[in-house]
C-alpha cells in the first residue's frame, strides 16, 4: 500500500481523528482502523506512520494514563493494570510507570485520601458494620488489604487523640 492510495489516506485521517480526541494505544489504533475495515497492509502503513510523526508512544501514553488515574482518579495499581492492560499496553511499560508515580503518591497514601474525602469532618463509623463496609469498599478498589487496615486503624487512632 503506498501513501497515495485512497484507502490509506483514510485510514490516516481516522487514525488522526481518533488520537485527536484523546491519547490511544497501537493495539487501539489498529482495533480502530480494523473494524474500519481497512486490510493489515494498511494498518501497518498507517501504524509505521503515525510512530515516524511522533504521534503513537505507547509509554508515554501509559504515564500520562497512570498519572491520571493514580494522582487524580486515586486508582489502585490492580485496577491500573487491569484497565491500561485491556487498552493493550504492555505489563512491564505499566509496571515502570507506576513504580515511577507511585514516588508521588503511594496506594496507602490514596487510601487515606479517600477516607478523608468519605468521612469528610465527621469521625470515622465507630461501628463494626460501618467500618467493615468501608475496608469492602476499598478493598473492592483494589487496594492491598494492608494499606486498608492500616489507613483505618491509623484514623481511628488520630481521632482518639483528640480531647
Amino acid at each position: 500500500m503506498t501513501e497515495e492510495e485512497p484507502s490509506y489516506a483514510q485510514a490516516l485521517q481516522k487514525a488522526f481523528r481518533a488520537l485527536a480526541a484523546r491519547d490511544r494505544s497501537e493495539r487501539e489504533i489498529r482495533t480502530r482502523l480494523k473494524t474500519g475495515k481497512f486490510d493489515d497492509a494498511t494498518v501497518d502503513s498507517v501504524v509505521k506512520r503515525l510512530y515516524e510523526l511522533g504521534y503513537l508512544d505507547d509509554v508515554a501514553v501509559a504515564r500520562r494514563w497512570v498519572r491520571n488515574l493514580a494522582v487524580e482518579r486515586l486508582m489502585s495499581d490492580r485496577r491500573i493494570g487491569v484497565r491500561l492492560s485491556d487498552r493493550g499496553l504492555d505489563r512491564e511499560v505499566i509496571r515502570a510507570s507506576l513504580e515511577e508515580v507511585r514516588r508521588e503518591i503511594s496506594e496507602a497514601a490514596a487510601v487515606r485520601k479517600i477516607l478523608r474525602r468519605e468521612i469528610g469532618r465527621t469521625p470515622l463509623p465507630a461501628g463494626t458494620k460501618e467500618r467493615q463496609k468501608m475496608v469492602r469498599r476499598l478493598m473492592g478498589l483494589g487496594f492491598p488489604p494492608e494499606a486498608v487496615f492500616d489507613n483505618i486503624r491509623e484514623i481511628g487512632n488520630e481521632e482518639e487523640d483528640i480531647p
